[in-house]
């Protein structure tokens, strides 16, 4: 699957926001009917994150759970998850994957994690900010470049997910200038932030990305996954 749709959930409905800035949140209901919507669509695989979890606001864990068993595609969960008994629930959870972000960086965290979970079932998520790694939530700017954080991460996650933060939900279209030069490092990397139309997809898929995980703008209807397959 080259196209993987979105379920983020604030305060456990359906939200996108721009720049991973709380106050742009724009609400768009339900997820359960989202990830309906998506599996009617053709998806084979979904995105949710928990926004909650990843600001430090509270958690929509109980729900993601019921997500993951409310449907047949693969499930790939993330946000927040800075606690090992976290990762290890949801991974017990039935997700295809668990997607760490902060955590990712911590290597001894990484390593312990990889000797329980299958590296296959670990995604590793950096998100960029002015061409720097940000953690707890986009809350917090580092000053490790994304290809340093890419050799820190990739011995122990099965796939990598690098989003361009300042093109998140302002649907202009991506940047994947500084993560192309990453491509056959051998981890498969996906990317998000800012896809909006099928030739950014396709520019993407010619660059050698895994898949592309794209959410403002199939919520808004600027694409749709029937088209897309």
């Amino acid at each position: 699957m080259f196209v993987i749709p979105c379920v983020d959930i604030l305060d456990g409905q359906c939200v996108q926001l721009v720049g991973g800035k709380p106050e742009t949140g724009k609400a768009f209901g339900n997820p359960f009917d989202w990830l309906e919507n998506w599996c009617d669509e053709g998806a084979d695989l979904v995105h949710i994150i928990d926004l909650n979890a990843t600001l430090g606001t509270g958690s929509n864990r109980d729900i993601i759970k019921q997500l993951i068993g409310y449907t047949d595609a693969r499930v790939q969960v993330g946000g927040g998850i800075r606690d090992m008994g976290i990762a290890l629930d949801l991974a017990g959870s039935g997700a295809e994957r668990i997607i760490l972000g902060s955590r990712a960086l911590d290597q001894s965290f990484m390593e312990d994690l990889a000797s329980r979970v299958p590296r296959d079932r670990i995604m590793a998520a950096l998100d960029t900010i002015d061409g720097k790694v940000g953690i707890k939530g986009w809350q917090e700017r580092t000053n490790i470049p994304l290809e340093t954080a890419f050799n820190l991460v990739k011995p122990f996650a099965g796939s990598i997910l690098v989003t361009n933060v300042d093109r998140e939900g302002l649907m202009g279209g991506p940047d994947t200038s500084q993560v192309a030069s990453l491509v056959g490092n051998g981890v498969p990397i996906y990317v998000s932030g800012g896809f909006a139309s099928k030739d950014d997809l396709t520019q993407a898929r010619e660059a050698g990305f895994a898949g592309v995980v794209v959410g403002k703008a199939l919520f808004e209807g600027k694409m749709s996954l029937k088209e897309l397959w």
